[in-house]
This record gives C-alpha cells, structure tokens and sequence, in this order.
C-alpha cells in the first residue's frame, strides 16, 4: 500500500512566519510517514530541497504566482516520470503534475489548487486555443475552479488520474448561500465520470478541512479520481492539524497499486527536481 496526503500549508498568500516555521517542520515526520504528497501553497524552494533526499519533487518552474503547488514522490516506493498537460500556461504553480508507474500503466497524479476567485480576462490569455471554456454556472461567473475541473477532464479522458488538493468548493456551501453553486459544481463532477472518493467513501458527507478566519468551516480540499483508480483508494481520513498555526487539515488515504515496478529499497538514487 502506498501511503498518500493531500495538504494545502497555507504558504502561498498572506501568513505568519509561524506558518512557514510549521511546515519545515512538518517536514520532518511527513518525509518518513508518506509515499506520496500533494501539497499546495508550499514554502519556497528550501522547502522542497528537504524533501530531494527520499522524494523526487515534481512542479511548475518559473512561475508567474507566489501560490506553488507540488508532488512529492518517494523513488523507492514509486517509479515516476514527469507529464505534460494542455492547459499547464494557465494554471502555472497552481497545479503540478507527474505519472507513476502502476503495474503495466501510468497514472497521472495532480496536486491542484483553484483560486477562489472568478476568472479574470487576463488569464484566459493563456487558456489553449483549442480548448473550449467551460459555461458558467447559472447565476455565477466563470471561477477557477470551472477552469480546473475541464483540464482535470481532459486528463482522465487519456488515462487513469488521481487527482488531489484544495478546489475551494463545497457541497456544505449552499447550506448558507443562495445560489446553489456547490451542488452545481459537483454535478459537474459526476457528469464527468470522476469519483469524489471522499464523498463516496464517507457515505455522501462532508467533513470540514478548513478553518477560515471568519465564516463557516467546509471541506475545500478533494480526492477526485477516475474509476478504476477510485476502487484503488480507501482509508480517507481528515487528519487534526498538525500543528495549531495551519489553516487546513490534511487527508490521508491509501493507494492500492497493482504490482508496482518498485526500486530496491537499498538503491542510491540520486535526487531528481523535476519542472513541468
């Protein structure tokens, strides 16, 4: 079994330097715990220089945005490879991406964050030509996360995806709000084949990952993934924090890989720091 985790360290916009203290400390007992990390709003570059020793690092370089997102992979639980995706301009560190080898396939693995906020016309600058935009929701603009739920589609329309991270969007959402935007959203979701593993595996709740300063706390942070990856995860669990200066939770869960092509655990390899 591969362990995983899905954590946004709250890094990436404004925050303490007790934040940042926290996550290289968390560091620590992560690297020994998890195979596989998908963490949003990183700390910069010291922080993934931490991981090089056990986990080949996946990212987007040269970034425009402060907001960093990463894949973390230990190279002698997992073989990996690096990914490109079509819509990767636009997302830039929002999104990270990269491919482990599962028996005889490749599953592409993407530690995501939406922004929570509509899109602006500049950024449809790097949106691919070829790529139709998503319709807004009735009664809404179109938001990042609209944007990030089609490049997910178009992944796992060309293989096995598991795909992790804060999509600022909840259910629990319309329980104070008017619109009816969250369900909208995850009845996209569905509409697209892909399984909200958490929601599936918690018998259709919810359970807060995020402690907002003000309003209500809600679970922004998802598992999604295609069928025949979702059958491979079970043991969802919303952690406590592990340590009171974050503002998110992290999720565990088990990925189930049939007949990895695993490294000898005693192989020297040498760290890998993968772009996009």
């Amino acid at each position: 079994m591969i362990k995983a985790v899905t954590f946004n360290l709250g890094c990436g916009g404004p925050h303490p330097q007790s934040r940042i203290d926290a996550a290289f400390a968390w560091v620590t007992s992560a690297r020994d715990q998890y195979d596989l990390v998908f963490a949003q709003e990183t700390p910069g570059d010291e922080w993934l220089v931490l991981w090089g020793g056990t986990h080949d690092v996946y990212l987007f370089t040269a970034p425009k945005y402060r907001v960093r997102s990463a894949i973390l992979v230990r190279r002698t639980a997992l073989e990996s490879r690096s990914f490109r995706f079509v819509s990767e301009k636009y997302h830039d560190s929002y999104v990270a991406v990269c491919q482990v080898r599962a028996g005889e396939e490749w599953l592409t693995c993407m530690s995501v964050h939406a922004s929570p906020s509509e899109v602006a016309d500049k950024w449809l600058v790097d949106w691919p030509d070829l790529l139709t935009r998503p319709t807004p929701r009735a009664g809404l603009g179109l938001w990042d996360s609209d944007m990030l739920l089609t490049s997910i589609a178009v992944v796992a329309s060309q293989g096995p995806a598991l795909i992790a991270g804060d999509w600022n969007e909840a259910r629990d959402w319309d329980l104070t709000h008017a619109d009816g935007s969250g369900a909208a959203f995850f009845e996209r979701v569905h509409d697209l084949g892909i399984i909200d593993c958490t929601w599936s595996q918690w018998n259709q709740t919810e359970r807060a990952t995020c402690l907002p300063e003000r309003g209500v706390s809600l679970q922004v942070d998802r598992i999604f993934a295609t069928k025949e990856t979702a059958v491979a995860i079970s043991d969802c669990v919303v952690e406590p924090l592990p340590m009171p200066e974050f503002d998110h939770m992290p999720i565990t869960f088990l990925l189930e890989i049939i007949n990895p092509a695993l490294l000898p655990r005693s192989s020297p390899n040498p760290p890998r720091n993968h772009g996009k």
